[in-house]
C-alpha cells in the first residue's frame, strides 16, 4: 500500500511525497504535524506486516539507530505503528546519497573521496562503540548534505543491524553483493570489521568510478570478495596516490585479523592523507592563479576547486574548526558556492578572534 499525499499517520505525520522504496519500506517526506518539521517515515511494506521476523527486524533497526547520536548518523526520532502502517521516524537529509554523486562525478578528486570515506568511518566507530554492526555499507545507505556550508555525509538504513551481542548467527548472508565482505558471502559470524571492508569496497569505487568485483550471479560475487585480491585502482584512475591505495588494501584484507581493528583507525589514516596532501601543495612552487572574491569566469575549473579547497583548510585549521567536511573539489554546483560560503564563514569567525 502506498500512502497518498496528505495521509496522516498516528495523527502526527503528514505524507508530502514518495522519496523512495527499499527492499523492505517505502519511504516518504513527511511533516511532523506537533514539531512542526520536515521528517522521512519509512513504512514497511504490505506484504511484510504479518510475518513476525521482518516486524522484529524492523523494529531492531529503530532500536539500533535510535540510540546513536553523531553528526555522520541519520538520527531516528520514533518508532511506532498506526494500525497496519509500522514506521520509523527518521531525520529528513535535503540532499542525495553518495551513489548519485558518484554517477554523476567519477572518479571523484582523492581528497574528496578521502573526506566523506573519513566522515563515514567516524559514524561507524559510534556504532561500533555501542555494540552495532551495520552489514551494508554501500554508497546508496550513504547520504550527503550541506550543512553551515560544508559537506556532510550521513550514514543511514540499519535495517539489517543487529546490536553484536550474542544476536549474530552462521548464515546470515546479509549485505549487497558488491560491498559485502568475505565472511558474509562465507555465512560466516560478522563483526564490526566487516563494515570496514565495505567501506574500503566504497572508498575504491569513489576513486575509480567502479566497483573492483563484477559478476552474473551472487555465488560469482562471493567468490571473488573471498578468493581474488582488490584491483589496482590505478588501473582504472592513475591519478590514485599509493597512500590511498595502502588504505584500501587494509581495510579490505580477506582475513578480518588482518584489517583495521576500528573504524577510527581508518579515519585517521584518511585524515593524515589530507593532511599530507595539503603541506605538499602548500610547500610546492606552483602559483595559484590569482582569485578574486567573484572568482572571475577565466579561471579554470580545476585550479579553482584547488584554491577553493585550501584556503577552507587554511582557515578551518587557523581558527580551530574541524576540516573533515570541507573539501569537496570536483562538485559544482550548489556545493562550490558553499564552499565559497565556508570560507568566508571562517574568515568572518577568525577576525573575531
Amino acid at each position: 500500500m502506498i500512502l497518498e499525499k496528505g495521509y496522516v499517520v498516528n495523527e502526527r505525520y503528514r505524507i508530502e511525497e514518495t522519496i523512495g522504496k527499499g527492499g523492505m519500506a517505502v519511504v516518504y517526506k513527511a511533516s511532523d504535524i506537533k514539531l512542526d518539521r520536515a521528517v522521512t517515515l519509512k513504512v514497511l511494506k504490505s506484504e511484510y506486516i504479518e510475518n513476525e521476523d521482518f516486524i522484529k527486524r524492523f523494529s531492531t533497526e529503530a532500536r539500533a539507530a535510535a540510540g546513536l547520536a553523531h553528526t555522520n548518523i541519520v538520527n531516528v526520532y520514533d518508532v511506532g505503528n498506526d494500525g497496519d502502517i509500522y514506521y520509523i521516524v527518521m531525520e529528513y537529509i535535503d540532499g542525495y546519497t553518495l551513489k548519485e554523486l558518484i554517477c554523476e562525478q567519477a572518479p571523484l578528486d582523492n581528497m574528496l573521496a578521502c573526506d566523506i570515506a573519513s566522515q563515514i568511518a567516524e559514524g561507524l566507530e559510534t556504532a561500533h562503540l555501542n555494540g552495532i554492526t551495520h552489514r551494508d555499507i554501500k554508497p546508496e545507505n550513504i547520504l550527503l548534505t550541506e550543512s553551515g556550508g560544508r559537506l556532510v555525509a550521513k550514514v543511514t538504513d540499519f535495517g539489517i543491524a543487529k546490536a553484536s551481542t550474542g544476536e549474530s548467527s552462521q548464515g546470515d548472508y546479509m549485505g549487497s553483493v558488491h560491498y559485502f565482505s568475505p565472511e558474509q558471502a562465507k555465512g560466516e559470524d560478522v563483526d564490526s570489521r566487516t563494515d570496514i571492508y565495505s567501506l574500503g569496497i566504497v572508498l575504491y569505487e569513489m576513486v575509480t568510478g567502479e566497483c573492483p568485483f563484477e559478476g552474473k550471479t551472487p555465488l560469482d560475487f562471493a567468490m571473488k570478495h573471498i578468493k581474488e585480491p582488490i584491483p589496482d585502482p590505478r588501473s582504472v584512475n592513475p591519478k590514485v596516490t599509493r597512500d590511498i591505495i595502502d588504505i584500501i588494501r587494509l581495510a579490505c584484507a580477506k582475513e578480518p585479523r588482518n584489517r583495521y581493528e576500528h573504524a577510527i583507525d581508518m579515519a585517521d589514516d584518511l585524515r593524515d592523507v589530507m593532511d599530507k596532501s595539503f603541506r605538499s601543495e602548500d610547500r610546492s612552487d606552483k602559483k595559484l592563479p590569482p582569485v578574486s572574491d567573484g572568482y572571475a569566469d577565466d579561471i579554470d575549473d580545476d585550479d579553482e576547486d584547488r584554491e577553493l579547497q585550501r584556503k577552507c583548510y587554511n582557515n578551518s585549521s587557523n581558527n580551530g574548526h574541524s576540516h573533515n567536511t570541507s573539501h569537496n573539489l570536483r562538485r559544482k554546483a550548489p556545493f562550490k558556492d558553499a564552499l565559497r560560503r565556508h570560507h568566508k564563514d571562517t574568515q568572518l569567525r577568525g577576525n573575531e578572534l
